[in-house]
């Protein structure tokens, strides 16, 4: 008898997180469909970079692989903008200062790899 009493507990226990768990993932719904839209408009927003820079270096930059170079790092630049603002849109936890934070740690580490890149 006792058992079936601990397991009756159990059952209402995990009942109870579950319908906590779907509660939670209603009210941050709207917050996800934000951040896809967020990026949604990050994909339109760097193929335009893209051709933008494109255009623009085409005339100016005459090494291939250096217009290629830029049209690349404004393209990837875009889209860690635009993901950035997603997941801060996304996720509440996680804030600005946090983001820039592993910024700050990622140039470093790209610091460090440059020298062999050019060797």
């Amino acid at each position: 008898m006792s058992s079936n009493l601990t397991m009756g507990v159990i059952i209402q226990h995990i009942q109870t997180s579950l319908l906590n768990l779907l509660g939670q993932a209603i009210e941050v719904m709207p917050s996800i469909a934000v951040a896809v839209v967020v990026l949604v408009l990050t994909n339109t927003a760097a193929k335009f970079v893209r051709r933008t820079i494109s255009a623009a270096t085409q005339q100016t930059v005459k090494s291939l692989s250096l217009r290629s170079l830029l049209v690349q790092i404004a393209f990837a630049l875009t889209w860690a903008a635009g993901s950035s603002i997603a997941c801060v849109i996304a996720f509440s936890a996680l804030r600005p200062g946090n983001i820039i934070g592993l910024l700050g740690l990622d140039s470093v580490a790209i610091s460090f790899a440059f020298p062999d890149i050019f060797k």
